[in-house]
C-alpha cells in the first residue's frame, strides 16, 4: 500500500489555478477549520521541513478530498482510491492521528502478508511506538480493506454537545425533568452571553 497521497501549497495552487499566496491562505486557514470554496480541506501539517515560522509546512491530504474537488483539483481518482466516503468536515486532528497511524505502519506494508518478516515488523512497530499488536493488526486491516480514510479515528458521539448543563451537582440532584433541565440550561446560557 502507498503512503497518502499529498500536494504541497505550490502544487494545489497550480491545480486550483490560484497564486501560491492564495493557496497557502487557503491551507492555512483550513488548519483553522476554515473551508474553501464551500469545501473542508484536509490539511496536515508536516513537522521538521521547511515553511513557517515553527519550521514545518502545510501538505493537502488528496485522498481525503471529497470528489467534486478532486474532479476539479483534477486529480486522478485511480491514483489512492478510497472505498469508504470520508465525511466532511474533517477535523485536523483526526487526519494527523491517520497519517501518524499510516506512518507507524509503513515498515509493516514493505512485508510479505502472513510471513515472519511482518511478525517481525509488527513487533518491532509495537515496541518502537508503545502500540498493542492487536491494534497494529486491526489497523493493518482495515487500512488493507479500505485505504487510508479507514485509519481516521472515530469522531466522539459526545463531540459539540456540553457535557454538564450547568454543573454535575445540580444535573444528577435537581429533581428536575430532562426538558425542563435543558430550558434552564439554555435560559442561562442565553444571560451568560448577553453579560459577555
Amino acid at each position: 500500500m502507498n503512503a497518502p497521497s499529498m500536494i504541497r501549497p505550490d502544487e494545489f495552487a497550480r491545480a486550483a489555478g490560484i497564486s501560491l499566496r492564495t493557496a497557502q491562505a487557503a491551507m492555512s486557514g483550513a488548519k483553522q477549520g476554515k473551508k474553501w470554496h464551500g469545501h473542508s480541506l484536509p490539511v496536515v501539517e508536516l513537522a521538521g521541513t521547511r515553511g513557517g515560522k515553527s519550521g514545518n509546512s502545510l501538505a493537502l491530504l488528496t485522498d481525503l478530498l471529497p470528489s467534486p474537488l478532486r474532479e476539479k483539483l483534477g486529480l486522478d481518482q485511480d491514483e489512492a482510491p478510497v472505498e469508504r466516503p470520508v465525511q466532511a468536515p474533517v477535523e485536523c486532528w483526526r487526519i494527523e492521528k491517520a497519517v501518524k497511524r499510516q506512518r507507524i505502519l509503513a515498515p509493516v506494508l514493505r512485508t510479505a502478508p502472513k510471513s515472519r518478516e511482518r511478525r517481525e515488523a509488527v513487533e518491532r512497530a509495537s515496541i518502537d511506538h508503545e502500540v498493542s499488536k492487536p491494534t497494529l493488526y486491526r489497523w493493518l486491516r482495515e487500512y488493507e480493506a479500505k485505504g487510508v480514510a479507514a485509519l481516521l479515528p472515530n469522531r466522539p458521539v459526545t463531540a459539540g454537545k456540553p457535557r454538564v448543563k450547568i454543573t454535575r451537582a445540580w444535573d444528577n440532584d435537581c429533581g428536575l425533568p430532562e426538558e425542563v433541565q435543558d430550558a434552564i440550561a439554555a435560559k442561562l446560557a442565553a444571560t451568560a452571553r448577553g453579560l459577555i
